[in-house]
C-alpha cells in the first residue's frame, strides 16, 4: 500500500480501497475496519494507537489529543503493559479529526460494546482503551500485525481465485503493517500538501516528527513520484 510497494498514486488509492472493502466485508477480519482507518487518517504510530482513551477524543471540536503511548514489553522481569510519555517532545500533540476518521472511531465504539469488548485493565493512569481485545486489554503491535499478516493472505487466496476464474491476472496486496499503515497515511496527505503547496510544518506536527526532515522525506518521495507518473 505505501508507495514504494506500487507503481502510482492511483495504485495506492486502489489497493487502499481493495484491502478496506475486503476487511469490511469479511466475516473473521472485520473488527480491524475502523483501526485501518484510524491508522490511514491520523498517521499514528502503534504504541499512540493503542494507547488512545475515548476522553482523549473529541468529537464535538473535532480533534485527537496524544499525549501518551501504551507498550506491552518486558518489565520488572515479565512482559506487561507499560503507560509512557510519546516517543519525543513533538509527539506530544493536539491533531486533526478528520470525518473520515471520525465516523470509524464512532464505528470503533459502537462495534466495541455490541462485541462486548469493554476496557477491563487500567495501565497507569489510563483506561477506557479505544481499541480492545476479547479480554478488554489494549492491542499489541505483534498480535494486530500477525492478524495483518493473515488478512492479507486471505484477500489474496480469494482474489487469486477469483482471478483465476474471471481468466485475468489477479491484484495480489502487499505485506501489511500497523508501521506501513501510518506511513501510508503519511504519503496520502503529503499528496494533498503537495498539491494545495501547503506549509510541510503542519505536517511535521501532525506526524509527530522532532524534526522535519523525516517529513521532507515523505514530501520528497511524493514530488519524485509525481515526476515519474
Amino acid at each position: 500500500i505505501h508507495e514504494r510497494l506500487v507503481g502510482s498514486e492511483m495504485c495506492i488509492r486502489d489497493r487502499e480501497n481493495l484491502l478496506l472493502n475486503f476487511v469490511k466485508n469479511d466475516g473473521t477480519y472485520y473488527i480491524y475496519y475502523p483501526l485501518i482507518i484510524c491508522f490511514l487518517e491520523t498517521m499514528l504510530r502503534a504504541s499512540e494507537m493503542f494507547g488512545l482513551t475515548w476522553s482523549n477524543i473529541d468529537f464535538i471540536n473535532n480533534t485527537i489529543t496524544v499525549d501518551h503511548q501504551v507498550l506491552y514489553t518486558r518489565y520488572e522481569g515479565k512482559y506487561q503493559f507499560i503507560a509512557s510519555k510519546v516517543k519525543t517532545k513533538a509527539g506530544n500533540r493536539v491533531i486533526p479529526l478528520t470525518q473520515r476518521a471520525k465516523k470509524a472511531f464512532l464505528y470503533q465504539r459502537k462495534q466495541q460494546i455490541s462485541l462486548n469488548r469493554q476496557p477491563t485493565i487500567q495501565v497507569g493512569s489510563y483506561s477506557d482503551f479505544v481499541f480492545t481485545t476479547r479480554s478488554g486489554r489494549p492491542y499489541t503491535v505483534p498480535n494486530v500485525d500477525k492478524y495483518f499478516s493473515r488478512l492479507i493472505k486471505a484477500y489474496n487466496r480469494k482474489e487469486a481465485a477469483l482471478a483465476k476464474k474471471e481468466g485475468r491476472d489477479p491484484i495480489s496486496l502487499p505485506h501489511l503493517t500497523c508501521h506501513v499503515l501510518r506511513h501510508t497515511g503519511c504519503s496520502n496527505f503529503c499528496k494533498l500538501f503537495y498539491k494545495e503547496r501547503l506549509d510541510i510544518k503542519i505536517l511535521q506536527k501532525w506526524m509527530g516528527h522532532a524534526s522535519i526532515a523525516v517529513s521532507y522525506t515523505h514530501l520528497r518521495a511524493h514530488e519524485t513520484l509525481m515526476n515519474i507518473v
